[in-house]
């Protein structure tokens, strides 16, 4: 596409959920110069950051940004944040562009941008490349853009040289040229480091030498193991052939443990290893170590018979002395026990009875007696009309009821305190009785149990374990208890036996292992332990010798790197050199054909009485270029100096937007609009008048577009017939419009 090409103006520009706006806004723009007016913190810089990420696909490379954690979604709307941009633009012909980038966190949404051109459909990576070859602008460049942030003008007045520079060359397009003289900086260092370790290695020991010293460490090593051979019994003749020697000290353990005789190609080790394999089945295979293994397996059972045999002895000796003591202390009978208790509880209730009766007795005589009380003169019953002296028969009454059943009473009472504690001591008593009962019951099962396990291992025993007869008769427990004595004895007997047995075996097995499989373990070992490290060394040396030619010729060609490695290091730093010094011309160049324009403009902005222009002087220190701007006079030379040294911060601003707008004036690039972010900030209301005043004459821009938050700017710009328009007003979290 040629320089020719019709320029791209601004029609609209859509911001989704984006830095400072939530939800839906859309700024729609005209041809010519136009001013939007808003305050701080209404969104001025999330419209021009949204609309250079929507050209271009990137977010700005600001010191003041962590672009790892950065994020263009606007916080209110949280996780839900459908972020978007949507950027329509329309060139000199009427063909329209609208470029839609969603906006996926970390990544730079080429696979997901939407583009159409004219009659086209685009999307990904293609549609990407095809907007900046319309707008003919670079995706990481300042060259031309159309989009100028706070950040690159306060850079240029406040920054460091370094920063300057790195601006200048940005717009100048130089920024690749300015990376390729580090990268060949580095490229000529690491080459000249590798001459370096390259001379060490070589100082220190090139391959043919480094391959003498480590023959001579085989040798010696190959002496010390045919030492180590010699002191082991090998003879001295026979290990002149030691692989021969190793072959026939196998074959001979081979016929003795009745295998076949290893291969002349069979490795040492797996020999070995196959011959003590075959030597450790003879020894398990020995008839001695099967009747170990019987003998063995039959005492452990024994052991824990005795163990539980003498443990179920003591059980029985401590309850038979507690049932002895308990006979002593009252019955034993459960049966016993229960009549008993049958019979107080039968008395108890006659007791009950009779004393009832009494009572009632007691109760009638009371009522008589009361009634007699008020007839004493009565002289004859009212009954049977008996005769009766009234005086006597009360008294009677009263004897009867005082004296005769108070002490029939008393006698029942005792009766049946008698008869309750009589009952409680054979309730106790027979609770005491059936927990004997119950651990006497446990204790036969035990022994039952016994029996058992005795007779899975062969051994038969007569214990009398009646339970009845145990409980109640003594010399039915010592009866037990001496036949549980007899059995403990004969286990013990047979166990000593079977380890009389064992000890036998173990000897007859170890003078085996002394005389037959010990002296083959021994021959194996010491073919393992003296022939096979000789022989290793031996193969050492062979393949060691086969190295030396390869080492002649790694030193040949090291020595030819490090012959490389200069040359290498030396081109590279000229052609460092020779970039640089084609950057510093370009650079100058570029200056001296825009320099008249910046100085012009800085002129007309600042209308600093003293300093009437700007010049740029470049230079070349360390293959890099750096700028130095000063503040010209067409009145005296002598007051030319740096611009830091002598202009204000509104004469500083003015010179920083002369070099943002004449260095990015160029013709390499397609836009018909250029968009400034608060460009005025630092100017006094009249250099705000006369930047309005140029910023209207600018005859490459058909479309300017101004974002600022100053009221007299605004009325400056608009004077010079600037369409006036207000972003809005916060409400809620949302920008709307008034």
């Amino acid at each position: 596409m040629s320089n020719a090409a019709p320029r791209w103006t601004l029609l609209s520009l859509k911001l989704s959920d984006l830095l400072g706006f939530q939800g839906d806004y859309t700024l729609e723009f005209g041809p010519g110069l136009q001013v939007l007016e808003a305050s701080n913190h209404t969104g001025k810089t999330s419209i021009a950051t949204g609309l250079l990420w929507g050209l271009t696909g990137q977010i700005p490379a600001l010191p003041r940004l962590d672009r790892k954690s950065y994020r263009l979604s606007n916080k209110h709307a949280g996780e839900n944040a459908q972020t978007s941009v949507v950027v329509r633009l329309k060139d000199a012909s009427g063909r329209l562009m609208e470029i839609r980038r969603p906006y996926a966190g970390r990544t730079r949404g080429e696979d997901s941008v939407e583009l159409t051109v004219g009659d086209e459909e685009l999307t990904g990576a293609e549609a990407n490349a095809r907007i900046l070859l319309e707008l003919g602008v670079a995706q990481s460049s300042l060259e031309g853009c159309g989009v100028v942030l706070q950040d690159h003008r306060l850079k240029l007045i406040t920054g460091k040289d370094t920063e300057i520079s790195e601006v200048i060359n940005d717009m100048l397009g130089l920024e690749a040229l300015s990376e390729v003289v580090p990268v060949l900086e580095t490229q000529g260092t690491e080459a000249d480091h590798l001459r370096k370790e390259i001379e060490t290695y070589l100082s220190a020991g090139n391959p043919l030498v480094r391959w003498q010293e480590e023959s001579s460490r085989i040798e010696n090593d190959y002496k010390t193991r045919e030492n180590r051979a010699l002191a082991s019994g090998f003879d001295a003749g026979a290990l002149e052939t030691p692989d021969q020697l190793a072959q026939e000290e196998l074959a001979e353990l081979a016929a003795a443990l009745k295998m076949p005789a290893p291969g002349k190609s069979a490795k040492i080790p797996a020999e070995v290893e196959r011959l003590r394999k075959q030597l450790g089945t003879l020894r398990k295979a020995m008839p001695l170590v099967g009747q170990l293994s019987n003998l063995t397996s039959l005492r452990p059972p024994l052991e824990a018979a005795v163990k539980g045999t003498r443990k179920l002895a003591k059980k029985w000796r401590e309850h038979g002395e507690t049932l002895n003591q308990e006979a002593a202390r009252g019955d034993l009978s459960l049966e016993v026990l229960s009549r008993t208790i049958t019979e107080c509880d039968q008395a108890l209730v006659a007791n009950k009875a009779v004393a009832g009766e009494k009572h009632e007795v007691q109760d009638l005589l009371e009522v008589a007696y009361t009634h007699l009380l008020q007839h004493p003169a009565l002289s004859a019953c009212p009954l049977c009309e008996g005769k009766v002296a009234g005086a006597k028969l009360i008294a009677s009454v009263r004897a009867r009821i005082d004296t005769e059943l108070v002490e029939e009473l008393e006698r029942l009472a005792g009766e049946e305190t008698a008869l309750k504690a009589k009952r409680k001591n054979a309730e106790k008593r027979r609770g005491e009785v059936q927990e004997l009962t119950a651990t006497h019951h446990h204790l036969v099962q035990e022994t039952q149990t016994e029996i058992e396990h005795l007779s899975e291992i062969g051994q038969k025993v007569q214990w009398a374990a009646e339970e009845k007869a145990l409980f109640s008769d003594g010399g039915a427990r010592t009866s037990l208890a001496t036949a549980l004595e007899e059995t403990i004895a004969k286990l013990d007997g047979r166990v000593s036996e079977l380890q009389g047995e064992e000890d036998a075996l173990q000897s007859q097995i170890e003078q085996q292992e002394e005389s037959v499989f010990q002296p083959l373990e021994t021959r194996l070992n010491r073919v393992r332990d003296a022939l096979a490290p000789l022989l290793d060394v031996l193969e050492a040396l062979e393949s060691h010798g086969e190295l030396r030619d390869a080492a002649e010729q790694r030193t040949g060609e090291l020595d030819r790197i490090l012959r490389d490695a200069r040359d290498t290091a030396g081109r590279l730093k000229k052609i460092a050199a020779a970039v640089s010094e084609a950057e510093s011309k370009r650079a100058t160049a570029a200056i001296k054909a825009r320099l008249p324009m910046v100085s012009e403009f800085f002129a007309s902005v600042a209308g600093n009485p003293d300093f009437t222009g700007l010049t740029i002087d470049t230079s070349l220190t360390r293959n890099k270029v750096a700028y130095n701007m000063r503040a010209t006079s067409s009145r005296m030379a002598a007051l030319g100096d740096a611009v830091g040294h002598v202009l204000s911060e509104g004469d500083m601003s003015a010179a920083g937007m002369a070099l943002l707008l004449g260095l990015a004036s160029g013709d390499s690039h397609h836009l018909g609009f250029l968009l400034l972010d608060d460009p005025a900030q630092g100017m006094d209301p009249t250099l705000q008048r006369n930047f309005a005043r140029e910023l209207a004459n600018l005859s490459k821009r058909p479309q300017v577009i101004i974002l600022t938050h100053q009221p007299d700017f605004a009325d400056a710009l608009a004077s010079h017939g600037a369409e006036r328009k207000s972003l809005g007003r916060w409400e809620g979290g949302r920008l709307s419009d008034g």
